[in-house]
């Protein structure tokens, strides 16, 4: 029927996809809620947005995230939210470079004990 699946690459992979959505959409809100409750460091940060942005505003926006700059704001939520954002950034790279050493590996192909699937 098919190749047989390794668990712990589909864990993986589960993983890292709703890390990915997950980041994304406190993503969404922190600039949301940056941009309405501190507008001056929004502002500062070159109104991020998910459209196309410069290499400079990206850099920008990847400093202020992984500074210490973001422990300064002034609503508690705000940190929170920043706080989880670089938590999940950091758990998408490592379960990344997980998924690729698995590749590498050779963990997502079929063996001799497991020929297929079903």
């Amino acid at each position: 029927m098919g190749d047989p699946v390794n668990v712990y690459g589909v864990i993986a992979w589960a993983i890292n996809l709703g890390s990915i959505i997950v980041l994304t959409l406190l993503s969404w809100w922190f600039n949301c809620r940056l941009r309405r409750c501190n507008p001056d460091i929004y502002e500062s940060l070159g109104s991020p947005t998910f459209r196309c942005q410069s290499a400079s505003q990206s850099f920008r926006y990847m400093r202020f995230m992984f500074s210490s700059e973001w422990r300064r704001l002034s609503d508690p939520a705000l940190v929170i939210g920043y706080f989880a954002m670089r938590i999940l950034g950091c758990i998408c790279i490592i379960m990344f470079l997980t998924i690729m050493v698995m590749f590498e590996r050779g963990d997502f192909r079929p063996t001799k004990e497991h020929p297929r699937f079903f």
